[in-house]
């Protein structure tokens, strides 16, 4: 890998892991003035339990789909990025149908309203997509192994969901 494809992708990298502290760090969970808020200010109990609950049954289809995409990834060549002055190799359809599952699952993820003691699973799971996304557009075998890894840490580490 020469030195500028390194480059660009220590910056994507670097800009990725900026965006996601920045929205894990941020208040993800808001309230508007005059909404459902007990006496001291805060959510009551049962609106973090609902939003706890959706976000679990939420995190478990995708988390399916993410292990039928690993299913996938695995029985797939890697591609590898054109050399200077090649044309860009055409994604095999099966690794089309791949990458659009994957972006599809990644983006609602993305969108899922997320209780603040499920931020290390919700980056574990971002971080695995969008390594393996990465594999499927560059041909890393290193991004591929770290986001599969990255799988298997959440398997064992939130075992409901694979219940």
């Amino acid at each position: 890998m020469d030195k500028k494809s390194k480059a660009i992708k220590y910056i994507l990298s670097i800009s990725l892991i900026l965006v996601l502290y920045m929205l894990l760090t941020s208040d993800l969970i808001k309230f508007k003035p005059g909404s459902e808020l007990d006496a001291k200010g805060g959510a009551s109990a049962v609106d973090l339990q609902v939003l706890n609950d959706e976000y679990k049954a939420g995190v478990k289809i995708i988390f399916a789909k993410l292990n039928d995409i690993v299913d996938d990834v695995n029985e797939t060549s890697l591609i590898s990025l054109p050399k200077d002055g090649e044309e860009a190799p055409l994604l095999a359809p099966s690794q089309e149908e791949i990458l659009e599952k994957l972006l599809t699952s990644k983006e609602k993820l993305i969108n899922l309203r997320l209780p603040t003691e499920y931020k290390e699973l919700h980056l574990d799971l971002v971080l695995s997509f969008s390594r393996l996304e990465n594999s499927i557009r560059n041909g890393s075998s290193e991004d591929k192994e770290s986001g599969l890894l990255l799988v298997s840490k959440v398997t064992k580490d939130y075992p409901w969901l694979t219940d």
